[in-house]
């Protein structure tokens, strides 16, 4: 089956219409409602309970033992697929070549190659309102291009200037890049991405993880390695199995900006971690 994907925008909200609830007596912003929603439809990735619009998916990397000469393509990416009209009487979506067709509101597809412009076709077919739509049939075709590709370096690596929500006035940078280090308890070197200075201060890079289905744009998992530990401040989380407990990262291509909410406690000694986790956000602008 061939695949789809193109990276363009990065939105925190499926694309739907947001208007607010028209009061009775207002057909136009009924119409310009329903005009919106039988005209588009939603297709990225997920974030907790958010959808990330996107014409581009980016295939993450596996980054092996470090070499940049080793760096491969890691070939399995999700994309979700929603349209945004939930009355219709009939969805018909066509992905590419696929010649299975899906016939269902919303849905999901692996895509395991690049690939570059791939139609995303979707038609439906709901009761005519000609009341809105002059000679209305009740038979839209909406077409959108996906973009599958793997790119180096990646858009979210590099330099954040910023603070906490809780400390606007301690402006800082970070810095998130790759980073090969070793561990004695695994067989050669590790290479992976990391967030360093993250809090102001930090000794060690943090490392993250890309959960499946938000690997373009988002990061999940951030967390210090296990004791001993020397430095002043843990980075962990409470719930990792919790999205709203689970330390994460999100960044806007379009405007730059990153926002990570991770949780920190206090080191007692190498060995003991004090107190409960205290929650931060740390909003900053690429440099």
């Amino acid at each position: 089956m061939k695949k789809i994907a193109s990276v363009f925008l990065l939105v925190f909200l499926a694309v739907s219409c947001k208007k607010n609830q028209p009061l009775i007596g207002e057909p136009k912003d009924l119409c310009e409602c329903l005009k919106e929603q039988r005209s588009s439809f939603f297709m990225g990735e997920k974030f907790g309970s958010e959808n990330i619009n996107l014409d581009t998916i980016i295939m993450p990397v596996n980054f092996s033992d470090g070499n940049p000469a080793n760096f491969d393509s890691i070939n399995s990416v999700y994309v979700y697929f929603e349209a945004n009209y939930k009355d219709a009487l009939s969805y018909t979506w066509q992905v590419g070549s696929n010649s299975t067709s899906q016939s269902t509101a919303s849905f999901g597809l692996y895509f395991n190659t690049q690939d570059d412009q791939i139609p995303v076709t979707l038609i439906t077919t709901s009761t005519p309102n000609p009341k809105c739509i002059p000679n209305d049939t009740g038979q839209d075709t909406i077409v959108r291009y996906l973009t599958i590709k793997n790119e180096l370096p990646h858009p979210m690596w590099g330099s954040y200037y910023g603070a906490t929500t809780d400390n606007p006035n301690d402006l800082f940078t970070i810095e998130i890049d790759t980073m090969t280090r070793y561990f004695s308890w695994l067989p050669g070197n590790l290479c992976g991405e990391v967030i360093k200075n993250l809090p102001n201060g930090k000794i060690h890079p943090i490392s993250f993880n890309r959960d499946f289905g938000s690997l373009s744009y988002c990061f999940e998992g951030i967390g210090d390695v296990s004791a001993p530990y020397d430095d002043i401040i843990h980075v962990g989380q409470p719930q990792s199995l919790i999205f709203n407990q689970n330390s994460r990262g999100i960044y806007d291509r379009l405007t730059g900006e990153i926002r990570i909410t991770y949780f920190t406690r206090e080191i007692i000694t190498p060995f003991q971690l004090g107190g409960d986790y205290i929650e931060h956000t740390f909003i900053g602008q690429k440099l």
